[in-house]
Protein backbone atom coordinates (compact mmCIF):
# COMPACT_ATOMS: atom_id res chain seq x y z
CA UNK A 1 0.00 0.00 0.00
CA UNK A 2 1.05 3.57 -0.70
CA UNK A 3 1.08 6.44 1.72
CA UNK A 4 -1.95 8.75 1.55
CA UNK A 5 0.64 11.52 1.07
CA UNK A 6 1.11 10.23 -2.47
CA UNK A 7 -1.46 12.27 -4.41
CA UNK A 8 -2.38 11.06 -7.87
CA UNK A 9 -3.98 13.42 -10.40
CA UNK A 10 -5.94 11.69 -13.16
CA UNK A 11 -6.47 13.90 -16.20
CA UNK A 12 -9.85 12.97 -17.65
CA UNK A 13 -10.97 11.08 -14.56
CA UNK A 14 -14.65 11.30 -15.57
CA UNK A 15 -14.11 9.18 -18.69
CA UNK A 16 -14.45 5.42 -18.95
CA UNK A 17 -10.75 4.66 -18.46
CA UNK A 18 -10.20 7.51 -15.99
CA UNK A 19 -12.96 6.29 -13.66
CA UNK A 20 -11.37 2.84 -13.54
CA UNK A 21 -7.97 4.37 -12.80
CA UNK A 22 -9.45 6.47 -9.98
CA UNK A 23 -11.23 3.51 -8.39
CA UNK A 24 -8.24 1.14 -8.69
CA UNK A 25 -5.85 3.65 -7.15
CA UNK A 26 -8.25 4.43 -4.30
CA UNK A 27 -8.36 0.68 -3.62
CA UNK A 28 -4.54 0.78 -3.45
CA UNK A 29 -4.70 3.43 -0.74
CA UNK A 30 -3.72 6.46 -2.81
CA UNK A 31 -5.15 9.93 -2.49
CA UNK A 32 -6.80 10.52 -5.88
CA UNK A 33 -7.85 13.72 -7.64
CA UNK A 34 -9.39 14.13 -11.08
CA UNK A 35 -9.22 17.07 -13.47
CA UNK A 36 -11.78 17.11 -16.27
CA UNK A 37 -14.24 19.38 -18.05
CA UNK A 38 -16.85 18.71 -15.39
CA UNK A 39 -16.06 19.04 -11.71
CA UNK A 40 -17.62 15.85 -10.38
CA UNK A 41 -18.43 12.47 -11.82
CA UNK A 42 -22.10 11.64 -12.29
CA UNK A 43 -21.46 8.34 -10.50
CA UNK A 44 -23.22 7.80 -7.21
CA UNK A 45 -20.92 4.94 -6.12
CA UNK A 46 -19.54 5.35 -2.61
CA UNK A 47 -15.90 5.30 -3.76
CA UNK A 48 -16.47 8.37 -5.97
CA UNK A 49 -16.90 10.56 -2.88
CA UNK A 50 -13.26 9.84 -1.98
CA UNK A 51 -11.97 11.42 -5.21
CA UNK A 52 -11.16 15.14 -5.19
CA UNK A 53 -12.91 16.44 -8.33
CA UNK A 54 -11.57 19.53 -10.13
CA UNK A 55 -13.06 21.32 -13.10
CA UNK A 56 -10.74 22.04 -16.06
CA UNK A 57 -10.36 25.73 -15.19
CA UNK A 58 -9.02 24.82 -11.70
CA UNK A 59 -5.62 23.77 -13.06
CA UNK A 60 -3.44 25.50 -10.48
CA UNK A 61 -5.57 24.21 -7.59
CA UNK A 62 -5.63 20.67 -9.00
CA UNK A 63 -1.83 20.47 -9.26
CA UNK A 64 -1.29 21.54 -5.63
CA UNK A 65 0.45 18.73 -3.72
CA UNK A 66 0.37 16.28 -6.65
CA UNK A 67 3.12 13.64 -6.72
CA UNK A 68 2.04 11.81 -9.90
CA UNK A 69 -0.11 12.56 -12.95
CA UNK A 70 -1.90 9.97 -15.07
CA UNK A 71 -2.52 10.91 -18.72
CA UNK A 72 -4.47 7.69 -19.42
CA UNK A 73 -1.51 6.03 -21.16
CA UNK A 74 1.40 7.56 -19.27
CA UNK A 75 2.23 8.32 -15.67
CA UNK A 76 4.44 11.28 -14.76
CA UNK A 77 6.22 11.29 -11.40
CA UNK A 78 6.69 14.68 -9.79
CA UNK A 79 9.39 15.63 -7.30
CA UNK A 80 10.26 19.01 -5.86
CA UNK A 81 13.01 19.44 -8.44
CA UNK A 82 11.80 17.72 -11.61
CA UNK A 83 9.08 16.01 -13.58
CA UNK A 84 9.95 12.56 -14.89
CA UNK A 85 8.17 10.69 -17.65
CA UNK A 86 8.39 6.90 -17.73
CA UNK A 87 10.56 5.31 -20.40
CA UNK A 88 8.72 4.62 -23.63
CA UNK A 89 8.52 0.97 -24.75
Amino acid sequence: MYSMQFKLLVLGGNGFVGLHICREDLDRGLSVASLSRYRRSSLHDSWATSVIWYKGDSLKEAFNGVTAIVLQQNMWLISSSSVTAPPQP
